[in-house]
């Protein structure tokens, strides 16, 4: 698997230590292009310039498309049934 830098920075996740840091990165696969949400969970507090820990996690993964835009479309899919579940409660 290879991966991209990363085309998106979220800085905070509910299930994660304060601090965490989220990159959203895209992989080549056989099947095509994946998106993969990942986190850096012992990450010190975040600043512009800092560079994060080599230790990540996966945490969300796109179905295989053969453009970019088609994979962050399908996790921003989720992502939106998710927030909509969450402030329904």
């Amino acid at each position: 698997m290879y991966f991209n830098k990363a085309h998106a920075r979220v800085i905070y996740g509910p299930k994660y230590p304060t601090g965490s840091v989220f990159d959203v990165v895209t992989s080549y696969e056989e099947l095509g292009l994946v998106s993969h949400v990942i986190v850096y969970p012992k990450t010190k507090p975040y600043s512009s310039a800092e560079v994060v820990s080599d230790k990540c996690k996966g945490v969300l993964d796109s179905q295989a498309f053969r453009r970019v835009e088609e994979t962050y479309d399908d996790l921003l899919q989720y992502l939106r049934t998710k927030m909509a579940a969450a402030l329904s409660k």
